[in-house]
This record gives structure tokens, sequence and C-alpha cells, in this order.
């Protein structure tokens, strides 16, 4: 028993010893949204919390700050994967080997609910970038999410090296499982492990997940629909006047409008499908973001 007990040991020392993704007790902060009267914004702490063995493959249990959601991964000669329990295997998650062209099917987790099983990713651009002075590679990719009906939604990211996704969360269809309660999760607000450190320049801190101080007293919003399609509507509080920007994927922007006393209808029939976030400037001065994705 003591020696396949060495034995496990040594295997999971040999196996994540050079691990880039997922490093144990690297952190990821995300942007944490509840659609709601009135609603949520916040963030979700994710942790790389402890090393396990499936299947006879070393892999890393990755544990959000509520101990409610979890999942499994592990990198090898730069490919991430994930284990998909329904299938009783490891999917691929990311590849950093991809050249542009390459694509691969999006891992359906948790269940998918308007993406179908077909959804894909594509890889259109790839690159470096250093961080905490290392080279780290990155994807420029799309997001073909196919739903039941038909419709096929295209959104753009880029995914780096440790970091992960930079607009969605890391498991690639949650942008469509949680549009609907418990909310959604995407944006990296923070990344850290023991080497690499990034704070998103809208975070002035990673633990509390809020953006801007000037938040602090932000006009309350509502946005609907969410996600859409040729449009949606911002309903802001009584007694305010609001200017509204949005922004697509990119950082250009793509509309602005007011000021705007209660209410706007914005009109997206000619936006490419994508996630675009949304700026609102109280008559004070204070400032509301929020994401809308269009289908």
């Amino acid at each position: 028993m003591r020696n396949i007990c060495a034995w496990v040991a040594v295997l999971l020392s040999c196996s994540f010893s050079a691990q880039e993704w997922a490093p144990l007790g690297a952190t990821w902060h995300y942007h944490h949204y509840i659609q709601g009267f009135p609603p949520y914004e916040g963030y979700v702490r994710f942790e790389a919390v402890t090393d396990t063995v499936i299947n006879g493959q070393p892999t890393r249990k990755i544990l959000a700050n509520n101990d409610q959601s979890s999942f499994y991964t592990h990198a090898t000669d730069g490919v991430a994967w994930v284990y998909v329990p329904s299938a009783e295997a490891f999917d691929t998650l990311f590849n950093f080997n991809a050249t542009p062209g390459d694509h691969w099917q999006m891992v359906p987790l948790p269940e998918p609910l308007w993406c179908t099983a077909e959804s894909w990713m594509e890889v259109v651009d790839t690159g470096t970038t250093v961080i905490s002075d290392r080279s780290l590679r990155w994807l420029a990719v799309n997001y073909h999410n196919l739903q039941d009906d038909g419709f096929e939604a295209v959104l753009p990211d880029t995914i780096v090296e440790r970091l992960g996704p930079m607009d969605m969360f890391m498991l690639p269809q949650e942008q469509c499982n949680t549009w609907v309660s418990p909310g959604s999760i995407f944006g990296l607000f923070c990344y850290a492990d023991a080497e690499v450190t990034y704070q998103s320049p809208s975070v002035a801190d990673c633990q509390l997940g809020m953006g801007l101080a000037a938040e602090a007293n932000s006009p309350d919003v509502r946005l609907y629909p969410n996600p859409g399609h040729d449009g949606f509507t911002l309903s802001m509080s009584v007694g305010s006047l609001s200017l509204i920007a949005v922004y697509d994927a990119r950082g250009a922007k793509v509309h602005d409008s007011g000021p705007i006393a209660t209410s706007i209808r914005v009109d997206t029939s000619d936006w490419p499908s994508g996630l675009y976030s949304i700026h609102v400037y109280g008559d004070g001065g204070q400032l509301t973001r929020t994401k809308w994705v269009k289908q």
C-alpha cells in the first residue's frame, strides 16, 4: 500500500510541476451578475485547490468561493483539458498550439441550455503577450453558439495562458447557461498565482470585485432583454439624468446617447453578435457598468 501511495504522489508531483494552466493555488475573480429587480452585481472567486486522479489522469480541482461550483482540469503539452462527468472522460478546453483556422467543439458544461452540443470554438489569430515578466501565448477566438432553433451567435474573446478567457468564463459554454438563475459569470477581473498576477484596469480591488470608486453611488439600472437580438432597453432610477455609452469586445465605442431621464431603447439590429459593455453615467458623475450579449 505504501508503494502505491508513493507512486501516486510521484505521479501527481511530476505531472503538475510544469503545468502552465491552473497551477495549484491559482485564483480567478470574475464578474457575477444576476438579472432581477434590483439586480445583483459583484464577483465570484475560483481557486485551484487540490490535486487528484481521475481515470488514471492526474488532475486539479477548481472550486468556487461558494463551495457549490467545481470542475476538474489538467494540461499537457499546451492543451488544457476538462473533465466531463456525463461522458466520464476529459475533453479539450483550450489548445494553445492551435493556429488560425483550427477549431474544436466546446465542452457542454454544466449542461447546455440555448447552446447545443454542436457549438464550437474557432481560432482566428494567435500571438504572445508579457505579464509579470513572463511571455504567455494567447488565442483570439470566436465562440460559435448554435441554438436549438438553428440561430448561431458568434461571440469573440481572447484566451491567455494561465489566465484563460478575458471576456467569458473559463468554461466556454458558460455564457449559454448563466443568463438564467443563478446569474451570469463573465469578464475576468483578476488572476493570481505564485508567478503571474493580472488585474483588469476597470477593477479597483480584486477582493471586493468592484470597479472604480465612482460606482459606489451609481444609478439603479435595469437592462432587458439580455441576451437579445435587435435591441435592448435601459431603465434608470426616477429623478436622474444619465448618459449612455456602449463598447464592443475590442473596446470601440458603438453607441452613445443622453441625457436620458428614465429609459431608452437602443437599436442593435446592425451590430454583430457578441458581448458589449454598457456604461451609464449618472447626473452626479457616478458610473454603472453592465454587460449585454447580442445573439
